[in-house]
């Protein structure tokens, strides 16, 4: 952490302070000056004089904004003048300590600091009684004490001076002792206020106040937190070869930066190293050498460092693999509904050349050619670092199991990837407004609902008097039963029929609930999307709202448009390819 910038100014009268470039907080102190000691003027007889008063202490922390100046006065000893600092508009004020007047026996009060003046305020000390009475063998009144950050001024005495106040307030100055003559004593700085003077002939000055002063204290900014531009997450080379960590840093005060790279790869932060000092807001890159290392996951974390050694506060971070090879979809976890999932990975071989890439999956981990749900995939030749997609079945629901390695020309092959787990889902299915208290399979903080809108029956009239043949459709599969002796006239109106349903049923799909079944939270991003099969249109849709009725344990959800995937005339074709492989039926 930066230390802190303290700025004390001492020196008497207005100024303006100018906030520095990416400071937008400061704490002020303001100390009141101390009050002049009484003057003895041609007395008639010995007379021994008051001090004057010291000053009071306020502080405040203040909002400002970089680059802006803001006018001050420190007040002068013996002046009167209050010391302020001025932000808008609110005065941070440290009071000045009364001065004691010609031949005054009564000491000066001090600055009687109030709320006004800080969130912090501590008075200052009053000034010393003095004597006329016989004040031949009678000291001079002390002066009051100046306030300090942690505590008052203490009160003078004769011809005991007022003590600092804790927290750096300044002394007043002592009295003139018994049988003397003289000028008071002047107080100490910040805020001591001067002893009373003593003569019995002729005139004596009291002693001269002391100066306040301001403490401005700042904590320079830390550099912000850097991007990392590269290497991107699910970054992959084989251990050996040469990546460039690049990233960009802006700092506060527009000092220049550098960035700090590490790694960890299970055990514990592992340094990298530095690069350069660049300007604030220029990117600088480290070439990391990863010979030597293991294959793995390795999270890379940066931080940016200013050119006065102060460390940003945050650290970006990206997840990349030094691997033979790497799958980078589906990611570890993953929720899918059953059916096939599409694997995308990519390989690396210590020499030139292409590779295969070979994908098992299956439902015990490691997955094993023992079980029946086994499934080893190939994929063609491809270059390194060259992503390859293949597709692999998953025919039930449960947990799922996969993993990669590359093969060469030769045969030879990597080791392979670690494992990783993906979750096949089971679906519910809805009506649009219906509420379903039956269980969601919540995996990984991920539920789907499959959303349905069945058709009614839809009847055509034949052009023969057979009973007329019927459409119907069931989830995800569409029928046509033509009657013995039904002609393609009847069924063509049968598919017409079909496709203006399919048109009218183009609408959104909203008022779908969810009762959430005990036990199970459903937050706020949990709910990734919803697959809706609606006359055999289906798709993952996103979710556009989702309205909580924690009350009653419902989310209301609301999706996008969604329009048929095909087009009419494609609708039509795959009806007549039904129609031909039709096995006709007697109507019962």
């Amino acid at each position: 952490m930066a230390a802190d910038v303290v700025t004390t100014i001492t020196t008497t009268g207005d100024g303006t302070w100018t906030c520095p470039t990416g400071i937008t907080e400061v704490t002020v102190q303001c100390q009141g000056p101390g009050g002049k000691g009484a003057d003895v003027v041609s007395p008639a007889d010995w007379i021994a004089a008051a001090g004057g008063g010291g000053g009071s202490y306020a502080r405040r922390t203040l909002t400002v904004v970089s680059g802006t100046g803001y006018a001050y006065h420190v007040g002068a000893g013996s002046s009167g003048n209050d010391t302020v600092f001025t932000v808008g508009s609110t005065v941070t004020r440290g009071r000045a300590g009364a001065n004691a007047a010609d031949n005054a026996t009564t000491g000066a009060a001090g600055g009687a600091a109030i709320a006004a003046d800080g969130t912090t305020y501590y008075s200052g000390g009053s000034g010393g009684p003095g004597d006329n009475t016989d004040a031949g063998s009678s000291p001079s009144g002390g002066g009051g004490g100046g306030a300090g950050s942690a505590g008052a001024g203490g009160n003078a005495g004769a011809p005991t001076a007022g003590a600092a106040g804790s927290g750096g307030g300044g002394a007043g100055g002592t009295g003139v002792l018994s049988f003397s003559s003289g000028g008071g004593n002047a107080g100490t700085a910040p805020g001591g206020g001067g002893s009373g003077a003593k003569a019995g002939i002729g005139t004596q000055t009291g002693g001269a106040g002391a100066r306040g002063q301001i403490v401005i204290t700042y904590t320079p900014p830390l550099p912000n937190a850097p991007t990392i531009s590269a290497p991107v997450a699910a970054y992959a080379r084989k251990p050996g070869a040469t990546i460039d960590l690049t990233a960009t840093a802006t700092e506060p005060t527009g000092q220049q930066v550098l960035y700090r790279w590490k790694y960890n790869a299970g055990a514990g932060d592992q340094t990298i190293g530095d690069t350069g000092l660049v300007n604030s807001g220029v990117a600088a890159t480290y070439e990391w050498d990863t010979t030597g290392l293991a294959l793995g996951t390795y999270v890379l974390k940066c931080w940016s460092v200013d050119s006065d050694g102060d460390v940003s506060a945050a650290y970006a971070e990206v997840t990349i693999y030094l691997a033979d090879a790497v799958i980078t979809s589906p990611t570890d976890l993953s929720s899918h509904i059953s059916g096939t999932v599409d694997v995308i990975a990519k390989g690396y071989l210590a020499a030139a050349g292409n590779l295969s890439l070979q994908i098992e999956i299956d439902t015990a981990n490691p997955p094993s050619s023992a079980n029946d749900d086994y499934d080893l995939i190939q994929s063609g030749l491809v270059a390194q670092d060259t992503s390859t997609t293949v597709t692999a079945n998953v025919s039930h629901l449960g947990t799922w199991y996969l993993r990669a390695r590359t093969l060469d020309t030769s045969d030879a092959t990597s080791d392979w990837t670690a494992v990783l787990t993906i979750y096949v889902l089971e679906a519910l299915l809805l009506d649009s407004g219906s509420q379903v208290e039956q269980s969601i399979l919540a995996v990984a903080n991920k539920v789907y609902v499959l959303a349905a809108k069945s058709a009614p029956a839809v009847t055509a009239t034949a052009t023969n008097t057979v009973v007329s043949p019927t459409y119907a459709e069931s989830p995800r599969e569409i029928f046509v039963a033509a009657p013995e002796g039904a002609d393609a006239t009847a069924c063509a109106a049968i598919a017409f029929a079909q496709l203006a349903i399919r048109s009218a049923e183009r609408t959104n799909i909203n008022g779908l609930k969810v009762r959430l079944e005990d036990g199970l939270k459903l937050q706020r991003g949990d709910l990734v999307g919803v697959q809706i099969d609606r006359m055999n249109i289906n798709g993952t849709y996103p979710i556009r709202e989702m309205r909580f009725d924690v009350a009653n344990d419902i989310c209301e959800i609301d999706v996008g448009d969604f329009w048929e995937p095909r087009t009419d005339q494609d609708a039509l074709v795959a009806i007549a390819q039904k129609l031909q492989s039709l096995t006709k039926e007697t109507a019962q």
